[in-house]
Formats: structure tokens, sequence, C-alpha cells
């Protein structure tokens, strides 16, 4: 009797545990499927990584005040909307291919250059706006339009309805390329202490914080 009891009490189940939170985020990430918030996370935290930059700074008085600008220019208030839409097109973009099947043609090489591009964009505003870098903000513009036109070539051939979200992205890129290449021409670079290749002014040494 003794033995039948020992045995029932070894065999009985033993009350679930919650999980920790560590195992929950953990499931979390674990998924087949990506969804929006997936995507909205991932946007939040990039653009909080790239705000982390104007701590302390002016931004819009540096680009509107401190620099040469060239006449095409468009002026700072636009910035806001225009990335906006800029990064909800590339995260519904991204969001879609990813949800792609992992053997999609050109899929991996999307991928990795969006990922690429993301860590540009997360860093602009460190080494243009608080290190006060033309030259430094130009090499930043130039490799994100090339990483996404780049992308936007792929798209097309794996899947030419997500070129939709990129195409306003590589469009401001475009302009973006031509004046970041003539702010860096055309003004003083503060962390490399080097007068404006073109003309000599230190025009910004006045603005450096």
């Amino acid at each position: 009797m003794a033995t039948l009891t020992d045995t029932t009490s070894a065999t009985a189940p033993t009350a679930p545990t919650a999980p920790t939170a560590t195992e929950t985020i953990l499931r979390l990430l674990r998924t087949d499927r990506y969804r929006w918030y997936h995507t909205a996370a991932f946007g939040l935290l990039v653009n909080a990584v790239s705000s982390t930059a104007f701590a302390g700074k002016s931004d819009d008085d540096y680009y509107d005040h401190a620099l040469l600008s060239p006449p095409f220019a468009p002026p700072s208030w636009a910035f806001a909307p225009a990335w906006a839409i800029n990064n909800i097109g590339t995260l519904w973009h991204n969001l879609h291919l990813l949800n792609m099947p992992a053997d999609t043609p050109h899929r991996e090489a999307i991928l990795r250059m969006q990922a690429a591009n993301w860590a540009l964009f997360s860093t602009f505003s460190t080494v243009f706006f608080r290190l006060r870098s033309p030259v430094l903000g130009a090499v930043w513009t130039v490799a994100s339009f090339l990483l996404m036109l780049a992308s936007a070539v792929l798209t097309r051939r794996t899947s030419p309805r997500l070129l939709l979200g990129l195409a306003t992205t590589v469009a401001w890129l475009a302009l973006a390329s031509a004046v970041s290449g003539y702010i860096a021409l055309r003004n003083r670079d503060e962390l490399f202490g080097t007068p404006a290749p073109l003309t000599g002014r230190d025009r910004a040494a006045s603005h450096a914080a």
C-alpha cells in the first residue's frame, strides 16, 4: 500500500509555472510571421536613437542659419513629414518582404541593404547635427541613396508592387544627396576642422556648440 502511494505521488502532475519576463519576450520574438506592431516598434526604436542627437542642440538653427545651402534645399520644417511618409512606406515594404518565403529571389540581399540603411538613418543626426560634419552627412546620405536605389532595383525583380513603399524615400534621397553634397563643399566641417573645400569659408565656425 505504501508503494502504491509513493508511486502515485511521484507521477502526479505538477502545477504549471508562470513564464518569466524573458521567456515571454523570447516567445514573442519567435514568430513565423511578422505583424505590423513588430515594424512599428522597430520604427519607433530607430527614430528614438536618431532623436538622441538633438539633445541640447538646435538642428533647425544649424540647418537654416549656420550653413550655406543650395536654393533647391527643402526647408527644415519639411523634414519631419517627409521622413514620416518615407519611414511608413519603407517599413511597409520591409514587413511584406520579411513575410515572404526565405528562398524568395533577392530577399536576403534586400534585407541586408535595408538593415544597413536603417543603421545610416539612425546615426545620421549624430554625424551631421551633433558632430557638425557636413562631409560625413554627405557620405551617409549618398550611401543611403545607393542602398535604397539598389533595394528598389532588386525589389522590382522580386515583387514590383512593393516598389511603392520605397518610391518616396528614393526620390527624397536623390534630392538630399545633391543638397548634402553642396553643403559639404560650401561649409566648414567642425568635426574635421576643415574649411569649405570650394570657398574656404568658416561660416559654421561660430555655430559649433
